[in-house]
């Protein structure tokens, strides 16, 4: 090269040599002195760069070091940034990457290395990191060729993460951000979309059922008729009266669905209301004809078979039965207390053993939900003292054990309850998982250990 100052082109194929044997910190060295002679080029050094194979994290940590000093020394050296940023994401230093993003936008790019970044730690599920990114662009660039996407995008960032900690904040932050959105482009043809969104966060979040149907319904107005968007709306629709408890509106709706898509959907929350007012027989006729159209691999058979299942005790456990009807109709309107009132009477009940097990088990589920651990734990028990109950033992231990894990914090009592699952049932279906609990515990708390 001394010899040849003039030929950068040399450096370059040095990198690719070192490259080519995995000698990835000179040719990590190399592509960085091209790079100063030819920065026109830095799209193929980051492309290059980016091939490397890197499994060890102190290597990672060790070039990103390397990296980081030469933008210290040029700190004004645009396609050095760029690599940086790029090297930054690619393994994760998304703090560091958005640092750089942020500092190499202008009025030239508007927010392109912003939005671009923040598409990618979305979807790889980063959402605090994706949320800045998206908050960064709108603050710094209103006008930007990109602000619908920013606005929608810290939307649906703010959702998810109400998604990950069940925090309502979060979700306020979303309706905020559609509030902005249907104000600043109210003839977009996706904000149909998000209007379901919107609809969704009402309903999911705060219950407010009211506010999403009404959301719904405005979408399904401006909808053209039988449209996608058109049908999922009044599917949203058909649910939340449900929900709110009014079965005549509720089905008056789904009826209007008509596209082949939603059909199935529509006519199994038809033959839940029949279910769920004791008519069997029709809740019955109507999963058939959803069989018949989504024969054993549509979205909603499994639902469907579960539902048919339940209502094969309905002359043998008919009392039993109405009670589960009910609670199952009070769950779905967020009344889990009334639900295991119901499903506590149906306990009452002389039921045949593979709906006793299922009242059970519901019933513990529902107590967990609700902040009562103790009396989900009573419920388990319940399985393992009946003799009859025996087969569904190991799956009642390993609810308990979760339990004590889980919710009550007592890791002694989870650790010999998971040990016992594997000593009494080596070959249950919960076997893998509970050893995999076990050696987290072991791991997290060797004091547990007997």
């Amino acid at each position: 090269m001394r010899k040849h100052p003039d030929k950068p082109f040399l450096l370059r194929e040095l990198a690719d040599f070192y490259r080519s044997r995995l000698q990835y910190e000179d040719a990590l060295k190399y592509y960085l002195k091209y790079l100063k002679k030819e920065p026109e080029n830095y799209q193929l050094v980051v492309r290059l760069v980016l091939t490397f194979q890197l499994d060890d994290e102190t290597l990672v940590n060790h070039l990103a070091e390397i990296i980081q000093g030469e933008v210290k020394k040029s700190p004004k050296n645009l396609p050095l940034k760029v690599l940086a940023a790029k090297f930054y994401q690619k393994y994760q230093f998304y703090p560091e990457a958005l640092k750089i993003y942020e500092e190499i936008e202008n009025e030239k790019t508007r927010g392109r290395h912003l939005i671009d970044f923040a598409r990618a730690v979305y979807a790889d599920s980063v959402y605090s990191i994706a949320l800045k990114a998206y908050e960064t662009l709108i603050q710094k660039f209103p006008q930007s060729p990109y602000i619908w996407q920013a606005y929608k995008g810290a939307a649906l960032s703010n959702l998810q993460l109400a998604k990950q900690t069940n925090q309502q904040s979060f979700a306020q932050e979303a309706l905020r951000f559609l509030d902005e959105v249907k104000k600043r482009f109210p003839g977009r043809s996706e904000l149909a979309g998000l209007m379901m969104v919107e609809g969704d966060i009402y309903r999911n979040f705060f219950f407010d059922l009211d506010k999403a149907i009404s959301t719904y319904k405005e979408v399904a107005n401006r909808a053209r008729p039988q449209s996608n968007i058109h049908e999922r709306a009044l599917l949203a629709i058909g649910e939340s009266f449900l929900m709110r408890g009014d079965l005549s509106e509720a089905s008056r709706v789904l009826m209007e669905v008509k596209t082949r898509n939603y059909i199935p959907r529509a006519l199994y929350w038809l033959a839940k209301v029949q279910f769920y007012e004791g008519n069997y027989d029709s809740a019955l006729v109507i999963s058939g004809r959803i069989l018949e159209l989504e024969g054993l691999s549509g979205e909603v058979v499994n639902d469907i078979i579960e539902l048919q299942g339940v209502m094969q005790y309905r002359e043998t456990d008919a009392e039993a039965l109405g009670l589960f009807a009910e609670a199952d109709w009070l769950i779905l309107q967020q009344k889990k207390s009334q639900a295991i009132s119901k499903l506590k009477k149906a306990l009452e009940e002389v039921v045949s053993v593979p709906f006793r097990i299922q009242l059970l088990f519901q019933v513990a589920r529902l107590s967990i939900e609700i902040g009562n651990p103790e009396e989900a734990l009573a419920f388990c028990n319940q399985v393992l003292t009946d003799p009859n109950l025996n087969l569904w033992a190991d799956e009642a231990l390993y609810m308990m054990a979760n339990i004590m894990e889980t919710q009550i914090n007592n890791y002694q009592q989870a650790y010999q309850l998971y040990d016992r699952l594997l000593i009494e049932f080596p070959n249950s279906q919960f076997a893998s998982s509970a050893r995999k609990r076990l050696q987290k515990l072991r791991k997290e708390n060797p004091d547990i250990v007997p």
